[in-house]
């Protein structure tokens, strides 16, 4: 998908770039992570995109892993309607609770508690790992972007750069882009517009 135009704040590496597709060739399943990587159907629907990509990420079968069939099950009408996500979106203990009912295993961490080390490990954990994988849910305005608060999941880590690659589930305004941690880091320890903690989610199958 071609890069939309939107500029990128200079700590930010777009995938697309001459650096950015360096990084993905010398790290092992970032082109495939990026190849999984589904594009939120509606503004306020990242969650969905997110959470869709994660599940294909991690290798469920195509009937979970799907935005189209996201609300098939019947317990996840008690955590939102669709049209409920399309006004105001999913916050993170709803993602987690909708992660769980298609059949993934959850830990989620809030962002203000957590470390830079934490948050390190996990990245590089669940990268390395097919049957893991890490959701972010960070604040846009401290990574220079435009937006308020987003999901999506890493798709990879460069150890070089100490960088993660974050898969922009909404692929028609930014391509994934490379993070600093310690950007990453400070954009996910922020609060929401409603003031709960924004944080991480570590889904496994």
């Amino acid at each position: 998908i071609p890069n939309r135009g939107l500029a990128l704040d200079q700590r930010l590496i777009s995938a697309e770039a001459p650096e950015g597709r360096k990084l993905i060739d010398r790290n092992e399943g970032a082109r495939e992570a990026c190849a999984q990587l589904q594009t939120q159907q509606y503004p306020r629907t990242c969650a969905v995109g997110a959470a869709a990509s994660a599940l294909s990420l991690i290798g469920m079968n195509e009937a979970v892993a799907s935005q189209e069939q996201f609300f098939r099950p019947r317990k996840m009408l008690k955590v939102a309607t669709p049209l409920e996500v399309m006004l105001r979106g999913l916050d993170l203990p709803e993602i987690e609770r909708s992660f769980r009912i298609h059949g993934a295993k959850t830990l989620s961490i809030d962002g203000p508690q957590m470390s830079i080390k934490k948050l390190r490990d996990l990245v590089k954990k669940t990268v390395n790992d097919p049957a893991h994988v890490l959701v972010v849910n960070y604040g846009r305005a401290e990574l220079g972007q435009a937006g308020i608060g987003h999901y999506s999941p890493i798709g990879a880590y460069d150890q070089r750069t100490d960088r993660a690659l974050v898969l922009d589930v909404a692929s028609y305004k930014y391509a994934p882009v490379w993070v600093r941690m310690a950007d990453l880091h400070q954009a996910i320890a922020t609060v929401g517009e409603g003031g709960a903690p924004r944080g991480v989610i570590h889904v496994w199958r």
